[in-house]
């Protein structure tokens, strides 16, 4: 199958969209409990922690997978794109992704104490993850010192798996299984 630019910029901008919706979906909600000291008041109702967290998670990786699927569809309408996504590889790296993405963007929060401030710190790393990941162009591209930035990005990792399950870009399934579980770690964050 021959794949036009078109194919692969449309992989990365996936991959983009996976990594902020659960990045970004965990800072604004979880910054905004902070503020508002909703989280404190946990330890007074009966409800369990863990049961309000996967809550949460559940519904940003339903509203990820529905925003995903429409923006592929639009996509092949409108740009007659020529992949063609394995859904099942696709259900589980972009659950894997979701997860997490979230766990980095709770880890901002830690580090950060204020949600704003993890929102700007994160809205940086995040720019500066787009810029290294060959998203937009190959890696190839970039000088010597920049490729070597880029794998130790989420983001490089997430757009070539992208690809390998659209038929893009040959990987080792040894090596996609290993990605999705680095990526599942991030279920850890949310340990109580």
């Amino acid at each position: 199958m021959k794949t036009t630019y078109s194919d692969f910029l449309l992989t990365g901008v996936i991959a983009i969209s996976l990594l902020s919706n659960g990045m970004f979906s965990v800072i604004t909600v979880f910054g905004r409990y902070k503020r508002l000291n909703v989280l404190k008041r946990f330890i007074l109702i009966p409800i369990k922690t863990h049961v309000f967290v996967i809550g949460l998670t559940l519904t940003r990786i339903i509203l990820s997978f529905v925003s995903l699927l429409i923006l592929i569809i639009t996509s092949k309408i409108m740009f007659n794109l020529s992949i063609v996504i394995s859904w099942p590889l696709y259900f589980l790296l972009a659950f894997t992704t979701t997860i997490g993405m979230m766990g980095l963007g709770l880890l901002f929060l830690f580090l950060f104490k204020k949600g704003d401030t993890a929102q700007n710190a994160a809205t940086i790393y995040f720019s500066l993850m787009m810029f290294f990941s060959g998203v937009y162009f190959p890696i190839e591209f970039l000088p010597k010192t920049f490729k070597t930035i880029s794998y130790f990005l989420p983001v490089k990792y997430i757009v070539d798996s992208l690809r390998y399950i659209s038929g893009i870009e040959l990987m080792k399934v040894s090596t996609f299984i290993i990605i999705n579980l680095m990526m599942f770690f991030g279920v850890f964050c949310f340990w109580d």
